[in-house]
């Protein structure tokens, strides 16, 4: 049913949190984006530690004693799963800063968010 000779958006929105380090993320990725076509996109969302909130807190506690932890990667570890995509603008960044329909919407803190997004596109 999809045609990857044509360009395609596959969306890993709040996902990859969910495979350890253990079952190569990287690689999952790259099954992917090998088999995309140029112009394909790859939407990524992913939680982080490096701002949690106190209901986000305990999200992941909940999540800890589950059959699906949770995985939390630092920005330049979200980064990386863009391997061999380009990033598009405005980049990786917190997820209510990611092309806001109103930038005044953002608020002074989208750290709070505690969740890093971004678009990478294959060339």
């Amino acid at each position: 049913m999809i045609d990857f000779d044509q360009p395609v958006a596959v969306l890993m929105v709040a996902l990859l949190h969910f495979i350890p380090d253990s079952d190569r993320p990287l690689d999952v990725i790259a099954a992917y984006r090998d088999r995309m076509a140029p112009g394909s996109m790859l939407a990524i969302s992913h939680v982080t530690d490096e701002s949690l909130t106190e209901g986000m807190h305990r999200l992941v506690e909940y999540y800890a004693s589950s059959t699906n932890p949770v995985t939390m990667r630092k920005h330049d570890q979200v980064k990386s799963l863009f391997s061999g995509l380009e990033l598009v603008a405005p980049g990786l960044v917190w997820a209510p800063e990611w092309q806001p329909e109103d930038p005044t919407s953002v608020g002074p803190h989208p750290e709070n968010s505690g969740i890093h997004a971004g678009v990478g596109l294959k060339t």
